[in-house]
């Protein structure tokens, strides 16, 4: 599995550092292996709105931190690596080539490539001859054809888009999650179950 759901943000959590910043580019690590800061002492940059993590290919690990509206990127070790901007980032996911943001507080998606750069961005689309855009779009996966799965709390279902950002299918209901593994999509809902779905959108 690519993606980790952070829960610090939604329960009111600010992650801090309990040990001194190392140097320009580590970041400070606690005695459970976590971080949040990093920078030379007295200009250490933090992580103040963790919401959602990928991890790519090569073990690069890619946070959404709302609150400094950035996408940070960071080794499995912790180092830091880079921090690019991005709109409102809720949820996040990353694959070989792309960083996927379901941007809820600006009700859009965007692509990054890997080094930031803005690929695509949309937020509304025609489906069946009918202009839909997002309200609340909260997290986002995708699939080996690079096909891109979103939730969204107002619509309360997946949309299904293609690599470029146009409308394929819509599936479930009252969808808050979801999660592509193989030929199968996991979502979660508000009634606390976990729906299994075709990547079509066919009900498992």
């Amino acid at each position: 599995m690519r993606k980790i759901l952070v829960a610090a943000m939604a329960l009111g959590f600010t992650l801090t550092i309990a040990v001194p910043v190392a140097g320009a580019r580590t970041c400070g690590l606690t005695e459970m292996g976590q971080w949040s800061e990093w920078g030379v002492p007295g200009q250490e940059q933090t992580i103040e709105g963790a919401i959602d993590v990928g991890i790519d290919n090569r073990g690069d690990v890619f946070v959404s931190d709302e609150r400094n509206g950035m996408i940070h990127v960071f080794t499995t070790a912790g180092d830091y690596r880079r921090s690019f901007p991005a709109a409102s980032p809720h949820g996040l996911t990353v694959d070989n080539r792309k960083v996927y943001n379901a941007s809820w507080g600006e009700s859009k998606v965007q692509v990054f490539d890997k080094a930031g750069n803005l690929l695509v961005e949309w937020s509304e689309w025609d489906e069946d001859g009918t202009l839909m855009r997002f309200e609340l779009p909260l997290f986002i996966d995708v699939d080996a054809g690079g096909f891109i799965y979103v939730t969204d709390l107002g619509l309360d279902q997946v949309r299904k888009f293609s690599p470029d950002g146009e409308w394929v299918t819509t599936f479930g209901e009252g969808a808050t999650a979801v999660s592509v593994h193989g030929a199968r999509a996991y979502v979660t809902n508000p009634a606390g179950k976990i729906d299994l779905f075709t990547l079509d959108g066919d009900y498992l």
